[in-house]
């Protein structure tokens, strides 16, 4: 205890403090021997913390945030508090907030929306997941909730209270609005949105969708279609290779010519290989809509395995294929998306002797897509 105390002293020189009666703070809890770990601080804190902000025990409070980013940086919760008591105490400054703010509050809409508020947060410095006290989002909820009934709030602090009142959709979109001009999140998010639409990125996805003939070609009947891709994105240029295969039995039977003699079939077991080229027509940081063009082969086996290993014979029908599509893409900040595709396919299957396949066809599908 005797080591920590110095220790102490010297972070709450690190962060200014206004005056009011301090309290004996026990940090014994804090401690792994003689090792602080960021671990143990963090769900120590978070329980300490409202104790504190109820005995309006300013001095102790602010020790304890000094000691904490002394010895961790800026972890969440810590941010989230400091930001809500400096609104609290008219103490709030624009500049102090640190430059990975909007990670933060990425990480904590994540947590409260798709972890049902669990009580942890990802550290970005160790890079784990750290526990809270159970009630600290709560406290953070609750206090943010009864800020906003004031009525001399600036802009920014207004943001940071519907966000961490929960309300994600009203804060972010005074941040696209522009209702935050000429506040540093503001510039953080600008900038952030910048490196977003204009980034390189590569990805891996799967493909999930239906391959719909028209004309003749429609006596094949649809087909389910799965697949890869690869590709990358530069600005708003948009580039990709794909695998696919289509599959089932065919709609009706239909005759081909192979080895000079005739067969009749239901075969259907499809291969696409193609190039697409596109360019993003909107693009916004969470959302793109894309017009592409492209370049194919594919085609498919006729007859089935049993006529194959009896008469020693394949058939495969293919055609070159020129395709026009659009896309709608939902992207994260990482450049993953998952989106809507529907493609026009111009094609030109020929079967001498056979079944009339001539006809275009529609695809739709869904697309996941994994950037690296």
């Amino acid at each position: 205890m005797k080591r920590i105390l110095p220790v102490l002293i010297l972070a709450t020189y690190l962060l200014p403090a206004p005056r009011a009666q301090g309290q004996e703070i026990d940090m014994s809890k804090l401690v792994d021997g003689q090792h602080f770990s960021c671990e143990k601080i963090a769900l120590a804190l978070t329980g300490m913390i409202p104790d504190y902000h109820r005995d309006n025990a300013s001095d102790s409070i602010f020790s304890l945030l000094a000691f904490w980013q002394h010895h961790c940086e800026g972890p969440e919760p810590l941010v989230r508090f400091r930001i809500l008591y400096t609104i609290e105490t008219a103490t709030f400054s624009d500049d102090w907030y640190p430059d990975n703010i909007l990670n933060l509050l990425y990480d904590y809409e994540d947590m409260v929306t798709t972890h049902d508020d669990g009580p942890w947060y990802y550290d970005h410095f160790d890079r784990e997941y750290f526990m809270v006290d159970e009630d600290f989002s709560k406290f953070t909820r609750d206090l943010a909730v009864n800020l906003k009934q004031h009525s001399d709030l600036q802009p920014v602090e207004r943001f940071f209270l519907d966000f961490y009142s929960h309300d994600f959709r009203k804060a972010f979109d005074a941040l696209e609005k522009g209702t935050l001009k000429g506040s540093r999140i503001d510039s953080l998010y600008r900038e952030r949105t910048h490196r977003v639409l204009t980034a390189s990125k590569r990805y891996l996805g799967a493909y999930l969708g239906l391959w719909k003939p028209g004309g003749n070609l429609s006596t094949l009947g649809n087909h389910p279609q799965i697949g890869f891709f690869s590709g990358a994105t530069h600005n708003r240029a948009v580039f990709s290779f794909n695998f696919l295969m289509g599959f089932g039995r065919a709609a009706n039977p239909y005759h081909v010519v192979a080895n000079n003699a005739l067969f009749t079939s239901e075969n259907y077991l499809s291969l696409h290989l193609g190039f697409d080229g596109g360019l993003a027509i909107v693009k916004t940081s969470g959302s793109a809509l894309i017009a592409s063009a492209g370049l194919a082969y594919e085609g498919f086996e006729s007859l089935s395995l049993g006529q194959q290993e009896q008469y020693e014979i394949s058939n495969f029908i293919g055609t070159f294929n020129l395709n026009l599509g659009l896309q709608y893409r939902f992207m994260f900040f990482d450049g993953s998306f998952y989106g809507l595709q529907a493609k026009y396919h111009f094609v030109n299957y020929k079967n001498p002797g056979g079944t009339d396949f001539s006809g275009n066809v529609v695809t739709v599908g869904l697309l996941f897509g994994l950037a690296y």
